[in-house]
């Protein structure tokens, strides 16, 4: 019993050590591609059934309330 425990924690040091190296040599650069003229808006939209709105008389809770939102992202000139 002792002797298979060692084999599997020996295993899996092994399986982290490669998977520590194939990290910064494969899989990050196919991942850290990002496009240089990047030009993208997001929307979020949804309903929830208590939200909290603060205003200048004091804070209330909202019933059923419809919620939205938009996040609009430009580049101007990219980082190098």
């Amino acid at each position: 019993m002792r002797r298979a425990l060692g084999l599997i924690l020996l295993a899996l040091g092994v399986f982290a050590v490669a998977g520590a190296a194939l990290l910064p040599t494969y899989v990050y650069p196919k991942l850290a591609k990002v496009p240089l003229d990047q030009d993208s808006t997001s929307v979020l939209e949804g309903t929830a059934s208590k939200v909290l709105a603060v205003t200048d008389k004091g804070a209330v809770y909202l019933a059923h309330s419809a919620l939205g939102g938009s996040s609009d992202l430009v580049v101007v000139e990219p980082a190098r």
